[in-house]
């Protein structure tokens, strides 16, 4: 299992990390609750 990579390019996984910071402190400055479904 060594030998595992991730399928996307390793910029676009920051790049994903990064918005979702974002996206998460907007909402919980705003006091909005976060729920999975």
């Amino acid at each position: 299992m060594s030998d595992w990579r991730p399928s996307a390019p390793l910029v676009n996984l920051k790049e994903r990390a990064a918005l979702l910071t974002q996206l998460r402190t907007f909402f919980s400055d705003r006091a909005v609750l976060e729920v999975e479904t």
